[in-house]
């Protein structure tokens, strides 16, 4: 798995484009929580685990909004 930057095509509502990257907190949904800690990037796929419980998922790059840096 690489740790290249993923464009997200939901871009906010200022225009620019979102990067998700190794490290990055994310949110998979338009609620806030969960959130989520991007542990691997492979193509259109990203790798998360679940900061509340740690439990891992693998979901579409495209489904991933950055919250914050870590």
């Amino acid at each position: 798995m690489s740790g290249k930057l993923r464009r997200s095509p939901g871009s906010p509502p200022d225009g620019t484009t979102t990067l998700i990257g190794i490290g990055d907190l994310v949110r998979t949904s338009a609620n806030l929580h969960p959130q989520f800690h991007v542990i691997a990037i492979a193509g259109d796929r990203a790798w998360l685990r679940e900061v509340q419980h740690g439990s891992d998922h693998v979901v579409p790059a495209a489904q991933c909004r950055r919250v914050g840096r870590n």
